[in-house]
């Protein structure tokens, strides 16, 4: 033992919860799962609101997305939105043909190259069948095309992945908020900049695109991608929550990766597209 045995119990003299400080935050560190518990159900609602760093802020549009959104009608709103709308299963079966059809290219490319004896850089190619079935979903374009916008997504994804797992000065020393001593926030005021003007143009090819169905009576048949359903939601009046075009395109750049990418199990099971029997991808 030590010479002095109470000492090993000075920490539980502090009635408050066990925290550290990372500089000007602090978090509070749970010791057991009973309070975990406490945190993350029974009081939910008051530790629900996730740390706003300046990525956020930007990617965001001010956090007007939704997984970043603080809790409160729009944040469940949104949830609604993407549980009966959005990802909902209705939603994930209407686009399965084009998961499949994605999945049977990345198929058919393997089997081209295998029988041209040709190395194949497996990762590189899930990543574009990801990324394609991902664009395709949002708004019918692939990484495979030769369109600008497409390659200027591949970029976007790429630098905002970069700089939102960045440790940025400016989020955790308080006097330093307005400064940018690494240069991010003029990197994200960049990227946030450049998909702000492509996706108004994106967007104002939708609104056309359906405008050019209605007048040709081509609504009903038409599969509506992501886009498609945030835009109708936008126009529809009688939203208990009136979305604007900023709210779309938070959702679009901040939370689409997200939700289809990071949240995997999900992901891997909305891309439920075995082709048997094994002839089909001849």
């Amino acid at each position: 033992g030590t010479p002095f045995p109470s000492s090993g119990r000075l920490q539980c003299l502090d009635y408050r919860p066990p925290s550290r400080s990372i500089s000007s935050i602090g978090p509070l560190i749970t010791s057991s799962p009973e309070i975990a518990k406490e945190f993350l159900k029974t009081n939910e609602t008051y530790f629900s609101n996730r740390m706003i760093t300046s990525a956020v802020e930007y990617l965001s549009y001010g956090s007007k997305g939704f997984l970043f959104a603080p809790y409160g009608d729009y944040w469940k709103f949104m949830k609604k939105m993407c549980m009966s709308e959005l990802l909902g299963g209705r939603t994930l079966d209407q686009l399965r043909p084009l998961r499949q059809q994605e999945t049977l290219r990345f198929l058919r490319l393997l089997q081209k190259k295998g029988e041209a004896r040709e190395i194949v850089d497996v990762g590189d190619e899930l990543l574009t069948l990801t990324n394609n079935i991902i664009t395709r979903m949002i708004m019918r374009k692939t990484c495979s095309e030769n369109d600008s916008d497409v390659e200027d997504i591949r970029k976007m994804v790429k630098d905002t992945a970069e700089l939102a797992g960045k440790f940025n000065v400016s989020d955790f020393i308080w006097f330093c908020k307005s400064l940018d001593f690494q240069g991010m926030n003029k990197r994200l005021k960049g990227i946030i900049d450049k998909f702000d003007t492509m996706m108004e143009r994106v967007i104002k090819e939708h609104e056309e695109e359906k405008k050019k169905r209605k007048e040709n009576g081509e609504g009903v048949a038409h599969v509506k991608n992501l886009l498609d359903i945030l835009l109708e939601i936008l126009e529809d009046e009688s939203t208990e929550i009136k979305l604007s075009r900023e709210n779309v395109k938070a959702f679009i750049l901040a939370d689409i990766d997200q939700i289809l990418v990071r949240t995997s199990p999900k992901y891997l099971e909305s891309l439920d597209v075995r082709t048997d029997p094994p002839n089909q991808i001849n």
